[in-house]
């Protein structure tokens, strides 16, 4: 009978010695000379039908006991880890020991496992206090001029107008730096609104009442807090070419927009727009509220160590998110790793911390829910898929919507949802 020595490493790492003894092997070599036998010609036998013992004179015992050592060590691993009641999180590394024909097999197979919570902090006594949800004046005026950009007319200045403080300027643009030029300072048909904040500080004051046609160079002081750390608290010497300037004409804001827009008068509008600026309020006043919560529980319980290669596959499934964010937006990925100055080596680094945090916070709702026997029923399962399944044709799509793995993803979102649910309920703060 196969045997398994385990040795733990780590809390979260452990080596599995498996010998499997020669009586053991039998069903594997036997498969594995059937399968030889279909690819090697036999003489006398028609491919995949020659007996155990002619395969072996035509092609040796290692060569069979090597063909069979892949299956061999699938379906042992897959006992041990069973035997010993590991939750693995990662294919094992393999290293064999010994393979000889006539004796035992015997490898060992080193595996990363789920970390556990060691200690969880008290949630029941974590109190989060709601910041108020407040609708300014501003805001909604500033709602108000969006409304009437959607809207505005676009009409091209005359020759020799100059640029006024609502006008629309395409702009050839040249940064430099001590007369060299800066990476990614170079762009062609900016568009530049006057009456909105520009990424470069300074730069509406320093075109206004410039003409088309007109080039101009001028020095622009980056404030120190700049987002661009190689460019915060530097002067930078700017050319502007003005390549076109329109004048925006924008509807007034009165009782006509109102009806254009389905009120019935410009009150009614405002009170729409501090309805809507309140409810998007809300909706980020609770993201950040579960946010802070999910993130304080973490930081006051203890983790056993998380597996580097756990932390390397949620970077990369946090850049994977943020490349289809970008994507989302029309944007190319390289243009954006461009603007923020990072390659995506440095990106993944930076994502490190964040990672951490991230698996940390599905430690905790796992464990939370074990604790309070919180899980997806059946027919909560049942009725998710099948809302998801209405109007699909596709069969491939309805059979993975209706597989097990599926059915299992789902019913983790909705168990870690419920476990949320509780955490927020009881972590308000009246």
């Amino acid at each position: 009978m196969s045997s398994t020595e385990l040795i733990k490493e780590s809390e979260t790492r452990v080596k599995l010695i498996v010998t499997i003894p020669p009586d053991e092997l039998t069903p594997f070599l036997k498969s594995a000379a059937g399968e030889i036998s279909k690819e090697a010609k036999i003489p006398g036998f028609r491919p995949g039908h020659a007996p155990y013992d002619e395969v072996v004179k035509k092609t040796g015992e290692m060569a069979v006991l090597e063909k069979a050592l892949d299956q061999i060590i699938r379906k042992t691993f897959v006992k041990a880890v069973l035997e010993h009641k590991l939750e693995t999180i990662s294919p094992p590394e393999v290293n064999v020991m010994k393979l000889v024909p006539g004796s035992e097999v015997v490898y060992e197979a080193t595996v990363s496992l789920v970390p556990h919570v060691k200690r969880l902090a008290d949630w029941k006594t974590v109190k989060i206090k709601k910041n108020p949800i407040i609708v300014t004046d501003k805001e909604i005026d500033q709602a108000l001029k969006d409304l009437t950009d959607m809207r505005r007319k676009e009409i091209r200045a005359a020759a020799g107008e100059t640029i006024g403080k609502t006008d629309k300027v395409v702009v050839d643009l040249e940064m430099n730096r001590e007369g060299v030029p800066i990476e990614g300072g170079q762009s062609k048909g900016s568009f530049v609104f006057m009456d909105h904040e520009s990424y470069l500080p300074g730069l509406q004051e320093a075109l206004l009442r410039m003409k088309e046609g007109e080039k101009k160079t001028f020095t622009i002081l980056f404030p120190s807090e700049h987002f661009q750390k190689h460019l915060a608290g530097k002067e930078v010497e700017v050319t502007a070419d003005i390549k076109e300037v329109f004048h925006l004409e924008r509807p007034a804001i009165d009782e006509e927009l109102a009806k254009s827009l389905g009120f019935d008068t410009l009150d009614a509008l405002r009170g729409k727009l501090n309805e809507n600026i309140e409810a998007e309020k809300e909706r980020e006043e609770e993201v950040r509220f579960e946010r802070e919560l999910l993130e304080r529980l973490a930081e006051k319980s203890e983790f056993e160590e998380t597996p580097k290669n756990l932390i390397e596959n949620e970077t990369q499934k946090m850049l994977r998110e943020l490349q289809y964010h970008i994507a989302s937006q029309g944007l190319s990925f390289d243009d954006y790793l461009a603007s923020i100055k990072k390659t995506i080596e440095e990106l993944e680094t930076g994502f490190e911390p964040q990672a951490k945090s991230r698996l940390k916070i599905a430690l905790l709702l796992k464990h939370i829910a074990k604790e309070e026997q919180i899980s997806a029923s059946e027919e909560e399962l049942s009725k998710l898929v099948s809302e998801q399944a209405k109007g699909v044709k596709d069969r491939e799509t309805l059979n993975r919507l209706h597989s097990p793995e599926y059915r299992e993803y789902q019913g983790n979102i909705l168990r870690n949802q419920a476990v949320i649910d509780l955490l927020k309920k009881t972590a308000m703060n009246e």
